[in-house]
């Protein structure tokens, strides 16, 4: 009997109450896809996961950890699916990690993060779409991600264009982390010059960046520069794994990967 696992791998997130609205969502939704693999969880986050360990006694396995687990439980063939959005540092990381593990299995397969492939920018744009609609004339909609030092930040500019494709040419993507930053989507803004601007997280969760770099009262956040600049600005605090437009997205890579 080949015994069978599946290992979802999230970043993670010290924020409870989003945490089971998103990671825990795109999990049951994977678990829905796999009834017939046994279900384990890892995060990348070594911050997260002292964090969590330190003030609330959770304890929650890393990528390495879960696999040694799976080991030691007799699963013979994995199928693990990342929630990260790029392939970016941390899912370098995690690929290195199975790399290893590999000959720990008959069989080690992984699906891609979000924004892998040009398919993937033409599905999030056409979620992002459905989601939030096309902004009326005199609106703006501005989406934060966290942004990547590494090749992979250009999946933001793909998802852009594909935006743009999707006649969702008032939507904008800025980065916490990377270009374009707030300083650029202000310059944006103020040439198209909208009444209403939405923010929105295009992050996993709706965490720390969301709360307080997003949505925060501290005069740097992107809701107080904005409001500043004389827009009216209002905020939709939902992590992206809230919507399942994009856990499909999650759950196609998990497919295509077997």
């Amino acid at each position: 009997m080949n015994k069978k696992g599946l290992l979802a791998v999230s970043f993670g997130t010290s924020y409870e109450e989003t945490r089971k609205k998103t990671i825990d969502a795109i999990e049951d939704d994977l678990k829905a896809a796999f009834p017939d693999r046994e279900f384990y969880r890892a995060w990348t986050s070594r911050f997260i996961l002292k964090k969590l360990k330190r003030d609330k006694g959770i304890e929650i396995d890393n990528v390495s950890e879960a696999l040694s687990r799976m080991k030691d439980d007799g699963i013979e063939d994995v199928l693990l699916q990342p929630t990260h959005i790029l392939n970016g540092e941390e899912f370098q990381e995690l690929s290195a990690s199975v790399r290893e593990a590999e000959k720990d299995f008959k069989s080690l397969k992984m699906g891609n993060p979000l924004l892998t492939t040009e398919e993937d920018l033409e599905d999030a744009a056409n979620a992002l779409k459905n989601i939030f609609g096309i902004p009326k004339e005199g609106q703006a909609l501005v989406l934060m991600g966290h942004g990547s030092t590494s090749e992979a930040n250009s999946a933001y500019e793909g998802l852009q264009s594909e935006l743009d494709k999707a006649g969702m040419e008032r939507t904008f993507i800025g980065l916490v982390e990377a270009e374009p930053g707030l300083e650029e989507i202000a310059h944006t803004l103020a040439e198209i010059k909208p009444e209403k601007v939405t923010l929105a997280p295009f992050l996993v969760v709706a965490g720390d960046h969301a709360v307080n770099d997003l949505a925060g009262d501290e005069d740097d956040s992107w809701k107080s520069v904005l409001s500043s600049k004389g827009y009216e600005v209002s905020c939709i605090l939902k992590g992206l794994g809230e919507y399942p437009e994009i856990r499909n997205i999650y759950v196609k890579h998990a497919e295509r990967a077997m």
